[in-house]
């Protein structure tokens, strides 16, 4: 476990270095947190600020085993928004939204606004519906509510006090020969979209195609 713990906090923080996310002083907040990937990456970079939420009991009594820094709570991720006061410098949700039904989404918005700071950074990675297979991950789990295109995803954020607002692909992460291979592979099929797009569109799209997307804005 601690191995994929690892491997997940290297990529993710290979994802997002250009964010500029990691800060001693910050408090963040990790939504949907599992096990405790997020605050397993926080821990590893001496940073201790953080609170986990999940539904998942099992989850968050591993999560509490392999991160002696993160402050995990068992709690409906929309509920604790509604009830807590703390403001917090970073949210991230990975892997949860996509779970929640699409009549709660702007009202989960609402809340993380309320809950960060001006100038805060909400952090999200979730499935992408511009991905060549999205329809095989959507439909691949049986919890799974949506999936967002850049345009969607941007539309939500701007109209709940969010700008500055990026994009990043999470494609192979290098780690080894292998992961080499693969990222190689994976910009020639990257740029064969790009060109597909180009054919049927007449312009290249949002160039982000991976399964997984993180999105990183900021607070108004």
């Amino acid at each position: 476990m601690k191995d994929k713990l690892n491997n997940w906090a290297n990529a993710a923080q290979s994802y997002l270095r250009k964010t500029n996310f990691l800060q001693a002083d910050f408090h963040y907040l990790d939504l949907g947190c599992g096990y405790g990937n997020f605050s397993y990456l926080l821990q590893k970079n001496g940073i201790n600020n953080s609170v986990g939420v999940d539904l998942d009991n099992h989850k968050i009594k591993i999560a509490k085993e392999l991160t002696q820094s993160g402050n995990f709570i068992v709690h409906d991720a929309i509920a604790y928004l509604e009830n807590t006061e703390q403001q917090f410098d970073v949210i991230t949700c990975f892997d949860f939204l996509e779970h929640l039904p699409q009549n709660l989404l702007d009202k989960f918005f609402v809340l993380v606004a309320r809950r960060l700071k001006a100038g805060g950074k909400f952090i999200i990675q979730t499935l992408n519906a511009e991905n060549p297979n999205s329809l095989v991950y959507l439909y691949g789990d049986e919890t799974h509510q949506t999936s967002f295109s850049t345009d969607l995803i941007k539309k939500y954020l701007t109209r709940h006090d969010f700008s500055n607002i990026k994009f990043y692909e999470c494609g192979p992460y290098i780690h080894n020969t292998t992961s080499f291979i693969r990222y190689i592979a994976w910009h020639f099929i990257r740029t064969l979209k790009i060109i597909y797009n180009l054919i049927e569109l007449g312009d290249t799209g949002s160039k982000v195609y991976t399964r997984v997307i993180i999105v990183v804005a900021e607070k108004r």
